[in-house]
């Protein structure tokens, strides 16, 4: 009977310990979902550097940024002549609003760039590199920060005139500009600029991957409106649709990542919590069955 006792105590403890385990593991996956931007919007027609800035001048209401990635960048540390290949983020605005929790890159800044934890040990050997300079494509740039979530690649703003190799003022109409991130980070008010400026283009939600609130926005006014509940669903699943589909840059999948990861710690912690009530529901009734036997006898 004892023996059986320890064992239920250990199981019970071997849980409590992983329960605290993954719940840890799972607030740290939480807090790096937070180091990037939560909603954004999908272009499905990408702006030029000429566009963006048209975009700029006429809206006054919001600050936003807009931004893409390009693949396959030469980034290269011009002393000591390393060079990798590697995802260089273009943005027209702040990067603050990008990536909320990294040092941040002021909008008009042509002159500076950020660099990924992991690209800056490549290149010097160190995350110490603020104030070091970088040749990225073709133009040179000075490193303002180190990003640590996501941890590749380099981040700058400004005109990417040089960065594609073609040198030509003809850079500034290449499309890259494919998302745009709007200050406050609302449904409502990235519904409304994209109306507002006749862009063509979705809000990606990828923050459903992160928790079930989304079941609540299904929900119409009314519970016996079903035509609401129907075009609410069909909300949801054009939603979902675009996240599996669109073809995501590296900071959306180092978001969707951490979202995973959270739930799936939180899913297993609540797992862990669920075996230890078990446990000690059946230490209970093992007590009391004994404590009935000895009264018994």
């Amino acid at each position: 009977m004892r023996k059986i006792n320890g064992v239920l105590l250990l199981l019970a403890l071997a849980l409590f310990l992983a329960a605290v385990g993954l719940a840890l593991a799972a607030k740290r996956a939480e807090n790096r979902a937070d180091a990037v931007w939560s909603v954004s919007l999908y272009l499905k027609t990408p702006l030029s550097a000429r566009d963006s800035q048209t975009l700029h001048e006429m809206e006054n209401s919001r600050e936003f940024t807009a931004w893409g990635e390009l693949p396959d960048i030469t980034v290269a540390d011009p002393d000591l002549g390393r060079r990798i290949q590697t995802e260089v983020l273009v943005l027209d605005g702040s990067s603050e609003l990008v990536l909320p929790l990294a040092p941040v890159l002021s909008a008009g800044d042509t002159d500076g760039c950020l660099l990924g934890e992991e690209t800056a040990w490549e290149l010097f050997g160190s995350t110490q590199v603020t104030g070091e300079k970088v040749v990225i494509g073709n133009e040179p740039r000075v490193v303002r920060g180190v990003v640590g979530f996501p941890g590749a690649g380099a981040v700058l703003g400004g005109n990417v005139k040089g960065i594609t190799g073609i040198g030509t003022g003809e850079d500034e109409e290449l499309q890259y500009y494919n998302r745009i991130t709007i200050e406050g980070g609302k449904v409502a008010d990235a519904e409304e600029f994209l109306m507002m400026n006749g862009l063509d283009g979705e809000v990606l939600r990828l923050d459903y991957l992160r928790s079930l609130h989304w079941l609540t926005e299904l929900v119409p006014g009314k519970w016996s409106d079903f035509s609401g509940w129907k075009d609410s669903f069909a909300r949801k699943k054009q939603d979902f649709r675009l996240i599996s589909q669109i073809s995501k840059n590296s900071v959306e999948l180092y978001y969707e990542r951490q979202c995973r990861r959270y739930v799936w710690e939180t899913g297993l912690e609540v797992v862990c919590v669920a075996g230890i009530v078990c446990i000690c529901s059946i230490f209970k009734k093992r007590r009391d069955t004994v404590d009935t036997t000895d009264t018994s006898w």
